[in-house]
């Protein structure tokens, strides 16, 4: 849960040893996650660290926004290569073949 909530922070800043991240609800800013995530903070700074949860809308700068954006651009490359792909235009136009919505996956 740590890593999820990790995943779904976005990066407020930091002030003196304190790390503030911003969460879309207070549920995910409370509990044994956030502990446990300020004590990875921790490790990471080589230092003890406060965390300062702030509760709203949180932008495309969480990990989670920038993973969702990086996959949907690859989904859009993967379904533009299939549709400008020579053998499958071949496919479509000479025996009636049409590639099936949703069908295509990126690598």
């Amino acid at each position: 849960m740590a890593a999820e909530l990790a995943r779904q922070a976005e990066w407020v800043g930091i002030e003196g040893n304190t790390v503030i991240l911003k969460v879309a609800t207070r549920a995910l800013s409370q509990g044994p996650s956030a502990d446990r995530l300020r004590d990875a903070l921790a490790g990471f700074f080589g230092q003890p660290v406060q965390l300062r949860m702030e509760v709203g809308e949180t932008g495309s700068e969480t990990a989670y926004a920038v993973e969702q954006s990086e996959r949907q651009a690859r989904q859009k490359q993967a379904e533009q290569a299939i549709e400008n792909d020579d053998f499958v235009k071949t496919l479509v136009t000479e025996f009636g073949g049409e590639v099936v919505p949703g069908s295509i996956r990126p690598v």
